[in-house]
């Protein structure tokens, strides 16, 4: 079994004769893992070469290198949600470069890329049906860029897609030092690090040509340098040693270590359990680790990374519906019912009664996940939710005192109050 197993971890590195390497990473044993032929993915060795076109999941910190050593990728995988955008994990696929130093495209999440040379480097990056060229024009040069998707609020489930039938795709381009130009492909745009012109934002549902905005310094997610408060700092600390023993794990107990995770009495270890699942397209554990968690902050933590899934591009709600009918056995209505719970609403509907009346009844539905979603959500769009306790998965039984309470707060015919505005 071993040698076996070897063969194919030596192959997602790239170090077998035929594979061809495009990059190369000083990463730990199990920092990246690659998807392989099959679809799983598996932890690469120390050190590893990189194969073009395989879609690999960088952990937090982790640098790729192009083989001449003149740009460096970094990966800043934030399972935390201090970025601008809600991202999680960082995935890349990486290409055969042609007149730019790296190819690369970024699936999701976010990454940094250095011009590690003395000379100007371009980096072409592609994202969300984009193809954009950076261009780093001074030896210290280096630019953060974040990709995400998310379904729109108030989204309805289509089981036969339609044009336009997608996630909005979001990006930020931010200058962290030296300058830089970005060709979009209709236009081009200078960046410089702040004080200076140094960020971009872009989002699909806007077609119009986006524009540097200056910022006088690094926002506090992108300032190597700051220094946060407690109990955000102890956070970060927690997470990165549990970021640290997953790898372990993993790499000592590859078919478990996710589970072993996610029914660990860590929340931070059953945090990052869920996020592994979710970005190796494991929905049977995700859905489990969802299912079975042991209280509300981890529960909401898994419902982000589910949305954090489905928003990755079209297509992706279609497999989770079948995974639903077809796993879960769920209706093909109760499953497009709850994708659109898991859509959001928008401020229109979340003006109507006729959004409560039918969310306080799902706390009695005879499936576990419309009664939390629908809790989840009655907490969020009440301002008096804060007494209304929940028991995360719990029994209809356990749901009827919330029925009553919810009820009570939002009586039929009627909206919640409007939070009171601060002065």
């Amino acid at each position: 079994m071993k040698p076996l197993l070897g063969l194919v971890v030596g192959l997602l590195a790239g170090s077998v004769a035929g594979a061809q390497p495009v990059a190369q990473s000083d990463a730990a044993k199990g920092a990246i893992v690659a998807r392989g032929p099959t679809g799983t993915f598996e932890p690469l060795s120390e050190k590893p070469s990189l194969a073009a076109e395989q879609l690999v999941i960088l952990q937090p910190d982790v640098t790729v290198t192009s083989l001449d050593g003149r740009v460096r990728l970094t990966s800043r995988a934030d399972y935390l949600g201090r970025s601008p955008l809600p991202i999680l994990e960082t995935a890349v696929v990486l290409h055969k470069p042609g007149t730019a130093v790296m190819d690369v495209t970024l699936d999701r999440g976010r990454i940094e890329v250095q011009n590690a040379g003395k000379t100007p480097v371009v980096v072409q990056l592609s994202f969300a049906r984009q193809k954009w060229a950076i261009s780093l024009a001074t030896a210290d040069a280096k630019v953060a860029v974040e990709v995400v998707g998310r379904w729109p609020a108030g989204t309805d489930f289509r089981l036969k897609p339609v044009a336009g039938y997608e996630p909005t795709m979001s990006a930020v381009f931010l200058q962290l030092a030296g300058t830089s130009t970005v060709s979009t492909g209709s236009t081009t745009l200078s960046l410089a690090a702040p004080p200076g012109p140094a960020l971009i934002t872009w989002t699909s549902a806007d077609g119009r040509d986006p524009e540097p905005t200056r910022l006088d310094e690094l926002p506090d997610w992108a300032d190597p340098a700051h220094r946060y408060p407690e109990p955000m700092a102890a956070k970060i600390s927690s997470t990165k040693a549990a970021v640290a023993k997953y790898r372990t794990l993993r790499n000592e107990h590859p078919a478990t270590a996710t589970e072993t995770f996610l029914n660990s009495a860590n929340a931070d270890e059953r945090r990052i359990g869920l996020v592994v699942a979710g970005a190796e397209d494991d929905l049977e554990r995700l859905a489990n680790g969802i299912t079975e968690a042991k209280d509300l902050e981890v529960w909401d933590f898994g419902i982000t990374v589910l949305r954090h899934w489905l928003g990755r591009g079209p297509g992706q709600d279609q497999k989770f519906h079948r995974f639903l009918t077809d796993v879960r056995q769920y209706s093909s209505g109760d499953a497009a019912k709850l994708i659109r719970l898991l859509h959001g609403f928008t401020p229109r509907e979340r003006a109507r009664p006729e959004l409560y009346e039918v969310l306080i009844e799902y706390l009695r539905h005879d499936r576990a996940a419309f009664r939390n979603l629908a809790a989840w959500h009655l907490v969020r769009l009440a301002p008096d939710a804060a007494p209304v306790p929940f028991k995360t998965n719990g029994s209809k039984a356990d749901f009827e005192p919330v029925y009553t309470m919810w009820r009570t707060l939002i009586p039929s015919g009627t909206v919640p109050r409007e939070p009171a505005k601060t002065p």
